[in-house]
């Protein structure tokens, strides 16, 4: 009222007008904020959670309050980032067209977070992972191939992820060459040492004539790696045994749980 004193009626009229805006657009950011903090409550408490229907039911509870916040401002990566969270891990609990529909859901919600932020490389992996349980693979390569671009670090992730992809749709050839990328970005990724040398095991042959077994040149190396970095992982028994059965000596104390 005071500021308003002394004004001329239109005047007046266009600072009644702002006052309203900004009032608007408060409650409107109050909203929002409480839409997504429910929603971050829930998602956390589902990821706690050990019961799988109350997991679902928690899963859903973030859905719900997500989807709120992106009707309310559709302009927040971290909105859709969430929001595609928590589809993907409802998928999780769920079998048939119900998996397929959250899946769907999660893909539309990352796909809305890399249109406003397209150097998403977090999106992009996500994307590829749900491709990948789609069994499309070209898809799911695509987008892991776009994550492992944009951020180096998640190099080896993605082409983790790539590699389980490919062995799930049943191309364990081609999954090799992924996880031995996984290994070149990063060196210290010991699953993926396991997995391709797992793989590379599976390539070996025997010589009809002499029954001697031969393995590619890298196998023993992969799995006395990944024994090196996790000598009582919970791989290390079936390195071991693999390494045995090739006749290598395992070149590191090895405790099996």
């Amino acid at each position: 009222d005071d500021q308003a004193r002394g004004m001329s009626k239109e005047r007046k009229e266009q600072f009644e007008a702002a006052a309203k805006q900004r009032e608007a657009a408060m409650k409107k950011n109050k909203a929002l904020n409480d839409a997504f903090n429910a929603g971050q409550t829930s998602y956390k408490k589902a990821e706690a959670e050990t019961d799988k229907a109350q997991k679902a039911t928690d899963l859903q509870a973030a859905v719900d309050s997500f989807n709120k916040a992106g009707e309310l401002d559709a302009n927040q990566p971290a909105v859709w980032d969430s929001l595609g969270a928590s589809y993907y891990g409802l998928a999780a609990t769920q079998t048939g067209d119900d998996k397929t529909k959250s899946l769907d859901q999660a893909l539309a919600a990352y796909q809305k977070e890399v249109a406003l932020k397209p150097d998403s490389a977090g999106a992009y992996n996500q994307i590829g992972n749900i491709y990948g349980a789609e069994k499309k693979i070209p898809e799911a390569t695509e987008a892991l191939q776009k994550a492992a671009s944009l951020d180096p670090q998640m190099a080896g992730k993605a082409y983790f992820n790539l590699g389980a992809n490919l062995v799930n749709s049943g191309q364990g050839d081609k999954a090799t060459e992924f996880f031995k990328k996984a290994t070149d970005a990063d060196p210290n990724y010991a699953e993926a040492w396991y997995q391709l040398g797992s793989l590379l095991m599976a390539k070996g042959s025997v010589d009809s004539k002499t029954g001697q077994q031969s393995y590619p040149p890298e196998t023993a190396a992969a799995l006395q790696k990944y024994l090196q970095l996790q000598p009582s992982g919970p791989h290390a028994q079936e390195a071991t045994a693999m390494l045995t059965a090739m006749g290598e000596k395992v070149q590191t104390n090895v405790s099996v749980p």
